[in-house]
Order: C-alpha cells, then sequence, then structure tokens
C-alpha cells in the first residue's frame, strides 16, 4: 500500500439544507487537532433564504489523522454547503434547459414558427392554435 503525499488532502463536499453550522460543530468536537476554517454567510436576503444565513462552511479534522499507523495524512477538509443555495441555481438552470429544449425539439420536428418566436420573444401577443381552449373561449 503506497501512502499518501504530505501535503495531499482528502475533500469530501457534504450537503445539508438547514444547519451546517451545528453539523460543523458536531464534527469538530468529534477529533482532536479539528477546527473551523471558513464561514460564509448569505449577504442579503435570496429567494429562499434570508441575509445571514450559512451557504458555505469549511473545516477540517484531525490535521495529523493516520490512516495506517505511522503514516500522517494531511488533515481531512470538509466543505458543508446548504442546498437551499444550490437549488436556486438548479432551478434557473431547469427553466433555460427546458426553454432551449423546446425550440430544440420543435426545429427538429420542423414544427417551430419563426415568426410566432420571434413575436413572443418581442412582447408582443401570442398567437392561439385553432381548436385550441383559449380559441374556443373567444
Amino acid at each position: 500500500m503506497t501512502a499518501l503525499p504530505p501535503r495531499q488532502k482528502v475533500i469530501p463536499c457534504l450537503w445539508f439544507d438547514k444547519q451546517a453550522e451545528e453539523a460543523v460543530g458536531f464534527y469538530v468536537s468529534l477529533l482532536p487537532d479539528s477546527r473551523i476554517d471558513a464561514v460564509i454567510r448569505s449577504p442579503g436576503d435570496y429567494p429562499s433564504g434570508k441575509a445571514g444565513d450559512v451557504l458555505l462552511v469549511e473545516f477540517t479534522l484531525a490535521a495529523t489523522l493516520a490512516v495506517v499507523p505511522s503514516v500522517p495524512v494531511a488533515g481531512m477538509a470538509l466543505i458543508l454547503g446548504v442546498d437551499r443555495f444550490m437549488s436556486e441555481c438548479r432551478a434557473l438552470t431547469n427553466f433555460i434547459g427546458n426553454a432551449v429544449a423546446t425550440i430544440v425539439v420543435a426545429k427538429w420536428e420542423n414544427g417551430l414558427d419563426r415568426e410566432a418566436l420571434d413575436q413572443a420573444l418581442a412582447g408582443g401577443p401570442t398567437p392561439v392554435a385553432v381548436g385550441s381552449r383559449e380559441a374556443d373561449d373567444d
């Protein structure tokens, strides 16, 4: 078995929706030579949280943790992120992805009406398909 180089770090990433700071306190209390390295908080309100909410916590567990007896390994740094921050990014990605996919599939199926698309993107009224419920309401 090969020993890890002396300066290498193991950096797992754990996600918590809430209570990341409390989880870090628990992990740090388990092993000697452990510490909190950084706490990053939200500077302002955002859709799923408020200013001051914890976004990221970085900490080191057992700075000289031995995997094999007498083989010190550089500390394991754990990064805890808050899932609600990432969920905002996922929601935006899903929205954009769905919009692009709709246009790509319509183009692929030769069903893309460029005039209607240009009109909708320009903020004009969107045409209603014949036989749709909206057309029946008129």
